[in-house]
């Protein structure tokens, strides 16, 4: 018996040993990925950039992966390059996560030009970045056009929406989430990305070429989009610029509430039934 705590103690060491070695090693064999979307604020060129957070899914010389689709055709070039990087749509921490929601971008100015001239370099047959300008749009020529080409998706507040849910796709190369596809909301997009988006169609949106919008079409309708963003409210809260029917439903909301108090109030400040007022007196002066 006197042996023991003798024979324990190697037992327990060798258990100290094992479990030390397992949480050294725990997430070691996973392969390396580079940060994604969460960049270093260090700069660099394009080509360390790319190769960096980019070519682990669109490969080392944009001919695509598992992860991610080629950008050596189709409408893939510096426009398409710009938008995504500028309005923070990639690079992304998992392959899966591809969305249309506009986000912070994840480099500074500069770098993001360093990637699009170095991924133009590879032979992309995208457009080049389209120059916009809004001195030559036309307002009410943008309100028209955006109302008819662009609202059904965007709506007509620019809030954007949900065209599909359900099961995941596969859109212009690029695999949707559960969430299915999504009209982004326009309110933080610049004219150059208004345009950039028209010209290349990036996912789950059509390109609109030349030929479907002349440049002072663009110009107009990035324009009205200008002023979308800059609307007020006169009226009174905005509602979340979804339209009528949060105005309906707050309106039918309010309206049953005061219905019900007034009912309450109405019933409460009635006399019971049975009961009168000179009942009591009438009956105290007879006794």
């Amino acid at each position: 018996m006197k042996y023991r705590p003798l024979l324990v103690l190697p037992v327990l060491l060798l258990l100290l040993l094992f479990g030390g070695g397992c949480s050294y090693f725990q997430g070691q064999a996973a392969p390396y990925r580079p940060a994604g979307g969460v960049v270093s604020s260090g700069g660099g060129n394009g080509e360390q950039l790319y190769q960096r957070d980019c070519a682990w899914c669109h490969g080392n010389r944009g001919q695509g992966s598992v992860n991610g689709p080629t950008l050596l055709q189709g409408t893939s070039g510096p426009a398409l390059t710009d938008f995504m990087l500028s309005t923070g749509r990639m690079p992304v921490t998992d392959p899966a996560q591809k969305d249309a929601l506009h986000r912070d971008p994840a480099y500074p100015p500069a770098d993001i030009a360093a990637i699009v001239a170095y991924v133009q370099s590879l032979g992309m047959p995208g457009p080049e970045i389209p120059i916009v300008d809004l001195s030559r749009g036309n307002l009410t020529d943008g309100l028209n056009l955006y109302q008819a080409n662009c609202a059904a998706c965007h709506s007509t507040t620019g809030e954007g929406g949900a065209l599909a849910t359900g099961k995941p796709g596969v859109v212009n190369g690029y695999v949707l989430s559960q969430r299915g596809l999504v009209a982004p909301p326009l309110l933080k997009a610049t004219p150059t990305q208004v345009a950039e988006a028209m010209r290349t169609g990036p996912p789950g949106m059509p390109v609109f070429g030349a030929s479907a919008f002349p440049d002072d079409q663009v110009d107009s309708i990035a324009r009205y989009v200008v002023a979308l963003q800059q609307a007020k409210s006169p009226g009174g809260f905005a509602l979340g610029r979804i339209g009528p029917v949060a105005e309906g439903a707050v309106g039918w909301l309010v309206g049953l509430a005061i219905l019900l108090l007034l009912t309450r109030w109405i019933g409460t400040g009635l006399p019971k039934p049975g009961h009168h007022e000179g009942a009591g007196h009438g009956g105290r002066g007879h006794e």
